[in-house]
Formats: C-alpha cells, sequence, structure tokens
C-alpha cells in the first residue's frame, strides 16, 4: 500500500452505506502501507446513533483482513491497521457508568454545544495519538 494514514470520515450510513462496506475496507486496507494506520470517524460512542455503529464496523473492518481494530473513545472512532496493534495504556474501553467522567458528561449534557469548523489538514496535523497506537 502506499498510504501511511489514512483518515476515514463518511456520512451517515444512512446516506453512504458502502462507505461501511467489507468490500470499501477491504480497498483501504489494499492502499494502506504494511505499518499504516487507519483512523474511522464515527461519532461519540456513547450517543445512541453512532453507540450502535462501532460493533459492526469493528467486525467488518476485521472480515476485511484488518488483524487490529480498537475503538478510540477520546477519538470518537475506530482506529485499524494490518497487524494486531498494542494500545499502550490507551483508552479503548468504555468507561464505567459511575465513572467522574460519565458524572462530568451528565452534568453538561443540558450545555448549549460549541460551534464547529470544517477544514482539510495534512496527514501531519493528525493527532499524536494515531502514531502511538
Amino acid at each position: 500500500g502506499a498510504y501511511d494514514r489514512i483518515v476515514h470520515d463518511p456520512p451517515t450510513f444512512a446516506l453512504a452505506g458502502e462507505l461501511y462496506s467489507k468490500e470499501f475496507y477491504g480497498e483501504l486496507r489494499r492502499i494502506l502501507s504494511p505499518q499504516g494506520k487507519l483512523y474511522h470517524y464515527v461519532g461519540d460512542p456513547d450517543s445512541k446513533a453512532a453507540g450502535k455503529q462501532f460493533q459492526g464496523i469493528l467486525r467488518r473492518l476485521q472480515d476485511a483482513g484488518f488483524e487490529g481494530a480498537a475503538t478510540d473513545f477520546d477519538a470518537h472512532g475506530v482506529v485499524a491497521s494490518h497487524r494486531q496493534m498494542q494500545t499502550k495504556g490507551r483508552k479503548v474501553r468504555r468507561k464505567e457508568p459511575g465513572s467522574a467522567a460519565s458524572k462530568e458528561k451528565a452534568r453538561v449534557k443540558g450545555a448549549k454545544p460549541k460551534r464547529t469548523t470544517t477544514r482539510n489538514i495534512r496527514v501531519s496535523d493528525l493527532p499524536s495519538e494515531l502514531n502511538n497506537c
């Protein structure tokens, strides 16, 4: 493969289901270098909409030949690679309902969402956690 990093940020499954298919993931795997990593944005794993998708996405990535695939709860997505990944202590499991983080989330749940902007980024601008999987 020719690419060390691939960022996959597709529209919702309802709008572009083919971008969540085993066949499409196989094409991403084909063009990913042996040491490369795929980051697949899904959304907040604790939300109803995105939360249901993670399990299917992980299964299809593995069916497409990715040996390593893990949910990154902090980055709201999935990181996948050709080989098994070492998580190096990163959070890849759902937080316990009674944890301080979930209490803080519940406290600010009613807060007004921040306005977001979209911009194109270079691979060198990717979060460092994508390099340390």
